[in-house]
């Protein structure tokens, strides 16, 4: 019987959650706190964001206060003179508390080739885009969005760059790395609803090491030369000298 209760109370705050987001309006419905305040405001939604490393953590409060009414029954006054105060009715708080986390795909790097010359420019550019993650606050499924807002392009050798996509050519040979990080925009909504609540803070995520091996440009002054034989056997051979 408390199970029972206890799910039938489960489903009539989902009902009630449901009903306010979608019909009220959700500047009152909401308020903005930290994650782990809780709702002071009886019927009102307290929602809370919180960016830990590479994931956002969002969080949800939630409180309902009914009057539950008084079982005892009001005594007689023994005199007029006796003033007994009005008792204050009962109430009843339900609270539901819930959190989620989430975070974006890491960014991958592309480049138009693996190894080049010195001085030869590559093509690079971020595979990223705007993308969703589902989930379910306070039994309500939720959207959160993020959406690239800023990169950060860093070269082995110092330089550095901030567009999504770009050329860059390295001075000198060897295996060359390239990192780079990009800021994700969130944005969270509950599904159906189209008041979008934008986080404040963005997040960072980095992508995974990207290398090009970098050679010597190639010697275009030697003429080639048709041997009979191999030069470093036979140096006198036909064609060997001169």
């Amino acid at each position: 019987m408390f199970w029972q209760h206890r799910h039938w109370l489960s489903i009539s705050i989902i009902v009630t959650l449901s009903f306010l987001i979608h019909t009220s309006n959700p500047v009152a419905a909401f308020a903005t706190t930290p994650c782990g305040s809780e709702a002071t405001v009886s019927g009102r939604l307290n929602f809370g964001s919180k960016v830990e490393s590479n994931r956002v953590l969002i969080c949800a409060d939630w409180l309902k206060i009914k009057a539950s009414g008084s079982s005892s029954k009001s005594r007689p006054t023994k005199s007029i003179n006796n003033h007994h105060p009005a008792k204050s009715p009962k109430t009843k708080a339900i609270r539901y508390s819930h959190s989620a986390s989430a975070s974006p795909t890491q960014p991958r790097i592309f480049a138009s080739k693996t190894q080049a010359s010195v001085g030869e420019r590559v093509a690079l550019g971020a595979s990223t885009r705007t993308h969703s993650r589902y989930r379910y606050l306070l039994g309500i499924p939720a959207e959160v969005r993020f959406k690239p807002a800023g990169f950060d392009w860093r070269f082995s050798d110092g330089a550095r760059a901030t567009s999504k996509s770009l050329a860059h050519a390295f001075a000198r040979s060897g295996s060359q790395l390239v990192r780079l990080r990009v800021k994700f925009a969130i944005d969270f909504r509950f599904a159906g609803s189209n008041f979008w609540r934008k986080l404040s803070k963005p997040i960072w995520i980095s992508s995974l090491p990207f290398v090009i091996h970098v050679g010597q440009s190639p010697t275009t002054s030697a003429v080639p030369r048709y041997v009979f034989y191999d030069c470093i056997q036979q140096p006198a051979a036909i064609g060997c000298l001169g």
